[in-house]
């Protein structure tokens, strides 16, 4: 191998004509057998210690997801049947709405700095009230 140093970066190349010869088929088969050995002189699962793992067999597991029944139109579910599953993609949407709003949300509340807690703000007028914004759902076609 050479070293060649360039500034900060070390680069080396090979010399092709100084590499070890490909092992041989006996060398192949030798290294084989002695993998096969060690596999064999493994025990089974009788050394694991499984004294450490909490027991979790009474713990109560709730499922991922909840079968939740609703209706929505023939015209509905024929659109979104041309999309795919129609489960998969109101859930998709629903989803990404459901990601949309907190984000939203966690965007609109003020920032506690140091500087602004504890102090006084002056009163101002109350803010004008806001109609509720509809939601919005796009559907990509995958």
């Amino acid at each position: 191998m050479r070293k060649k140093a360039t500034g900060r970066t070390v680069r080396y190349s090979v010399d092709p004509y100084t590499l070890p010869p490909p092992p041989t088929q006996e060398e192949w088969e030798k290294l084989a057998a002695s993998r096969l050995a060690v596999l064999e002189e493994m025990s089974d699962d009788a050394d694991i210690d499984y004294s450490d793992i909490p027991d979790l067999r009474d713990v109560n597991w709730q499922p991922a997801c909840r079968d939740v029944t609703f209706r929505l139109d023939n015209r509905i579910v024929d659109w979104l049947e041309t999309y795919g599953d129609p489960r998969s993609i109101v859930n998709e949407v629903l989803r990404k709405e459901m990601f949309r709003v907190k984000r939203n949300a966690k965007a609109a509340e003020p920032a506690k700095t140091a500087k602004t807690i504890g102090k006084s703000r002056k009163k101002t007028a109350a803010p004008k009230t806001q109609k509720p914004r509809r939601a919005r759902l796009v559907l990509e076609k995958v």
